[in-house]
Parts: C-alpha cells; structure tokens; sequence
C-alpha cells in the first residue's frame, strides 16, 4: 500500500521502465545511480519495507560504486579529480540515507565515515551550555554540529557550527 494515493502508479510505470532500461540496454555509468534513487523513492512511498526493493536497490548502489571506481581510477591523473571526489561523496551519503531507511546503522555510519573521508568535510557531535529562546532566562545544554570543510581554492578553511 502506498502512502500518497493516486500518484504511486504512474511513479511505479517510471521506475520499472527505468529498471528495465538499467537492465537490458548498454546505458550510461550514472543510470544506475539514478534507478537507486528511483528505487529509493518508491521504498519511501511504501508503508512498510520492501524485500525485494532493498535487494534490487543495494545491487544498484553496488553498481554505481563500481562505476564511480573506475571513473575515480581513470582520472587519478587528470586536473578535476576534486569534482569526482564530490561526487564520489554524495555517492556515498546517498548510500548511507539507504542503509539507514533499512536500519542498518552500522553499515550507514561507515558509508558517512567514508564520504567525511573524500569530502574533506570534519564534523563532530558535541554539547555546549547556551540560550536558544528569546525569552529562556536559564543557560541549557544543547546538541550542536561543529563542521569545518576542506581548504578552498584561496585556501581558507569554512568552518560553521549549527544546533541540532
């Protein structure tokens, strides 16, 4: 059963013709990263967990990990490498959200271990004392995100800090 009515069908029609476009004709490296977010969509609209989706979605991230490998292999020597790092970063993220939307949390964490590692991206989970209401009159603890990215091209570092 679907969670939002009328529209599940015709997203289903899109995501089968997308599966069997992945499945049968020679496509591009980035299709079945695509297909895994159509996948990944499809489970989101369902009630429950799928079976068979986690299996035909998994088998995709590993197909598009694969081809990300090899396009990370053939360009360790050109200039660009930073942009296929970025995307091997999100590549990993969006295998960690997929993990974790079948609860498996360790398989997630090491997913976001590896894309903090390309990324360049350091972020901690921390606890600090502060006022986070207008009108709150007491200092509380809150959990805050400290983040701070790799060097720029100018070579400043970014570094943010964000309540959670």
């Amino acid at each position: 059963m679907f969670n939002r009515g009328a529209a599940a069908p015709l997203y289903l029609r899109a995501a089968l013709l997308l599966l069997v476009v992945v499945e049968y004709v020679s496509c591009p490296p980035t299709l079945a990263w695509w297909g895994a977010r159509a996948l990944g969509t499809q489970q989101r609209l369902l009630l429950g967990r799928s079976a068979t989706i986690h299996d035909e979605l998994f088998a995709l991230w590993d197909e598009a990990a694969r081809h990300m490998k090899t396009s990370l292999a053939s360009a360790a020597e050109s200039y660009q490498q930073g942009g296929r790092r970025d995307r091997d970063s999100r590549l990993q993220l969006e295998i960690a959200l997929a993990h974790s939307a079948f609860y498996n949390d360790a398989d997630a964490q090491m997913n976001l271990d590896q894309a903090q590692e390309r990324s360049g991206l350091k972020y901690e989970v921390t606890g600090k004392i502060g006022i986070r209401r207008k009108f709150q009159q007491n200092h509380l603890p809150q959990l805050v995100c400290l983040a701070n990215s790799r060097s720029s091209d100018d070579g400043v570092d970014e570094s943010a800090e964000f309540p959670v």
